[in-house]
């Protein structure tokens, strides 16, 4: 199954960036990539979605922290764990989900740092029907990988704005059957996404 995620909040949060860096004259910082730098941050995002055909409508809820060390110039190891909530009018479902992220960043002029982020972990599902089948529930746990191209633009001193597009592969096996369905799953899920972090420096001088 191929799904496309879009948000509204990405293009909220996409002009409100841009303003932001616009709006600083800050020379960009040279110690972000260097080896003993600590990158913190992530994600919080809504989004809701209403059938024209029916009265049923979705909301979702998504938590997504990150927290990065550089172990070499440009080379990372970061985990990123997160949990979203799925409502509708006949159900809801927690994901949660931890990935290991190693990545690596290049290092351009004006403060712009193109990397690559493989991702690699343990995701898992929940769902209890609200609806017709009260007493029905599905749990499905398995393994995703992937990965993340994007760049990192430097809008004040240790602050970033991240922007980028992940490709993801989710291979579920059920615990619970699906409607008498015990068959496994599969999803692969393309995304573009903007969030923003911090990071603390290793005290190396600047060049």
């Amino acid at each position: 199954m191929f799904s496309l995620r879009p948000s509204l909040s990405f293009l909220f949060l996409f002009i409100t960036s841009i303003s932001f860096a616009q709006s600083t004259s800050i020379a960009p910082e040279q110690t972000f990539t260097q080896p003993g730098t600590f990158e913190l941050g992530g994600s919080i995002s809504f989004s809701s979605q209403k059938y024209e055909s029916s009265s049923s409508s979705t909301s979702i809820f998504s938590i997504n922290p990150y927290v990065g060390y550089f172990v070499v110039k440009g080379f990372e190891l970061g985990i990123s764990p997160g949990i979203s909530f799925q409502r509708t009018s006949y159900m809801h479902a927690t994901t949660f989900n931890v990935f290991f992220a190693p990545a690596y960043n290049f290092t351009l002029s004006g403060g712009l740092f193109p990397y690559v982020e493989a991702l690699i972990g343990y995701t898992s599902y929940h769902e209890k029907d609200d609806g017709q089948f009260e007493d029905y529930t599905e749990i499905r746990e398995g393994y995703a990988i992937g990965g993340v191209a994007g760049f990192k633009a430097a809008v004040r001193q240790n602050a970033l704005v991240i922007f980028s597009i992940q490709y993801l592969q989710e291979k579920y096996k059920r615990n619970t059957p699906y409607y008498f369905d015990y068959s496994d799953r599969a999803f692969t899920v393309v995304s573009a996404g903007i969030g923003f972090r911090i990071y603390i420096d290793s005290g190396h001088t600047k060049k």
